[in-house]
């Protein structure tokens, strides 16, 4: 068992006596410097006790018939909780097809028993151009792609407690092949929307044209209020 080293954790031994009994404490067969029915963390970690597993243990004494009775030993260790995560990432701009990108994750302070990692909420997995570092604190992705785009969890775990950091990473891509969707054939005066459509990061800037003539419009909508058939083409 492992004890969080920032909690209130503390023993406490209780015996049936009259007179009240007093207690004394033992880490193993030493004595500890230690008076009272409760040993507090704080004392354990005076003692310098703890990093280690240990058999904690008080013992009961009446002062006026002598006898003393010991109680069943409890093992523990103290273990200082994780602090500070955070995941190191590329600040440059990263290109799909062609940047490659580290991810590296530590904690300011505490001892890391175990890190895994997730994207979008999903555990990350090998694979594709994604590689782990030998002890999972590092993540290399080579060559970035669309698909790695998105926010990596690194969650760092010991026995007492476990903290995670995230890193939004943004690829740059596209734009992909664009479509164009709206109505095949409509009613003159009919009013027509049609939207041109192309994944891109960032945001795709548009034009459009009418029978292979460049127009004003550079939104995603071109809009024709109130057609005509001077409207009837193609728009591209």
């Amino acid at each position: 068992m492992f004890i969080n080293s920032a909690s209130n954790f503390s023993l406490t031994c209780a015996s049936t006596s009259s007179p009240a009994a007093t207690y004394s404490w033992y880490r193993g067969q030493q004595a500890m410097e230690a008076a009272g029915a409760t040993l507090t963390l704080e004392v354990i970690k005076g003692h310098k006790f703890g990093s280690e597993v240990g058999a904690f243990m008080c013992k009961a004494k009446n002062a006026k018939t002598g006898r003393e009775v010991a109680s069943v030993p409890v093992s523990f260790a103290v273990m200082d909780p994780l602090v500070g995560p955070k995941v190191t990432g590329p600040s440059t701009v990263l290109i799909a097809g062609v940047s490659a990108a580290n991810l590296s994750c530590a904690a300011a302070s505490g001892s890391v028993k175990t890190v895994s990692w997730l994207k979008d909420g999903a555990p990350l997995v090998a694979g594709g151009g994604v590689a782990f570092f030998a002890n999972m604190t590092g993540v290399a992705i080579a060559p970035v792609q669309k698909g790695n785009l998105g926010t990596y969890v690194c969650r760092l775990a010991n026995p007492v407690n476990t903290v995670e950091a995230s890193f939004k990473m943004v690829v740059n891509y596209g734009p992909e092949p664009a479509v164009v969707s709206g109505e095949d054939a409509v009613e003159v005066h009919d009013n027509v929307t049609m939207v041109c459509a192309a994944a891109s990061v960032p945001p795709a800037t548009f034009t459009w044209k009418f029978n292979g003539t460049l127009t004003a419009v550079k939104t995603a909508q071109y809009l024709i209020k109130m057609a005509r058939y001077k409207n009837t083409g193609t728009y591209t």
